[in-house]
């Protein structure tokens, strides 16, 4: 009965050791899970991340289209000129 009762329990061992490292190898969890953090910088929410990340498209919406007024300006400038 007791060595039942080991043997069991080391087969259930090993089957939840295999478990784990092929979950870590090809499951999202282990397999991105670094690129996935690194690309959120260490945010957990999806909010979160856009609260630290929209004055920065703000400020670079701006800036880019601050450079579309200055480059059509300097068409219609250049075209004047030509004229």
């Amino acid at each position: 009965m007791i060595a039942a009762f080991i043997m069991l329990a080391i087969i259930f061992t090993v089957t939840q050791i295999v478990s784990i490292c092929a979950g870590f190898k090809y499951g999202f969890g282990g397999k991105e899970s670094e690129v996935a953090f690194k690309g959120t910088r260490g945010f957990s929410t999806y909010d979160d991340y856009m609260d630290r990340v929209e004055p920065m498209i703000q400020a670079a919406q701006r800036s880019y289209r601050l450079l579309q007024r200055n480059l059509a300006a300097l068409g219609r400038r250049r075209q004047a000129q030509s004229s």
